[in-house]
């Protein structure tokens, strides 16, 4: 009877895992500590205000300076690597970097394609697709959470904004092919001292047919995160 009542004591008390058995009866445990003291660790409000002084702090230098677009590629990837933004590194530069090649590679580097209208839809698209990203990141973090609307529109807006985005930024390459052979401007030709050429309206050609299958993957990646987002 001893040994009965032992062994059902123990099987009662191996149901709560802070529970340690003996013969005599039992006796809790306290759970083991996690050698990291919370105290230390400052309250997330300030460790968000700190962040926000710091990243703002970079955007307004990167706008006082001559040349902003230079300061706003590291500042778009430091965004995603501190977590101001939940947009990984590895999507955000396919991004800045196709940005950067028709904002210098080609608007400013042909001017005869600026006054074409595929320059307006570029620019209302990238500007009403970074205003909801901020606006919806910036109220999420101070607020902790933001207004369905605006959560609709962050994972929303890009079903028309990267199309007609992408179609201007590819539509303009296109167009500046054209002035880009004729000029010849940023071709290298041998002979040289590197021994080494380089011809900028086929190395124009190649960014074209990287939008074949990376704009395919962005957008898949992007219906993925709205799935997830509005589940």
């Amino acid at each position: 009877m001893r040994i009965r009542a032992r062994v059902g004591a123990g099987r009662r008390c191996s149901t709560s895992p802070w529970t340690r058995c003996s013969g005599r009866g039992t006796r809790a445990c306290t759970p083991p500590s996690s050698g990291r003291s919370s105290s230390r660790r400052p309250p997330p409000s300030s460790r968000y205000a700190a962040r926000w002084i710091l990243l703002l702090s970079l955007d307004i230098c990167s706008v006082l300076t001559s040349e902003p677009c230079i300061l706003r590629v590291p500042c778009q990837i430091l965004h995603g690597l501190v977590g101001l933004v939940r947009s990984p590194v590895s999507a955000t530069l396919p991004q800045i970097g196709s940005r950067l090649f028709v904002t210098w590679g080609i608007l400013w580097s042909f001017p005869e394609t600026r006054t074409h209208i595929l320059v307006s839809s570029l620019v209302i698209s990238w500007s009403i697709t970074e205003i909801i990203r901020y606006s919806f990141f910036g109220t999420k973090e101070l607020f902790g959470s933001a207004p369905s609307s605006l959560l609709w529109l962050r994972y929303s807006s890009f079903l028309v904004m990267y199309p007609t985005g992408i179609s201007s930024e590819v539509g303009l390459i296109y167009i500046a092919l054209q002035f880009i052979k004729a000029s010849e401007k940023y071709c290298i030709r041998m002979p040289n001292k590197w021994n080494y050429s380089f011809d900028y309206f086929y190395a124009s050609i190649l960014v074209l047919l990287v939008y074949v299958p990376g704009s395919p993957h962005m957008y898949t990646y992007m219906l993925g995160q709205r799935k997830k987002a509005l589940a």
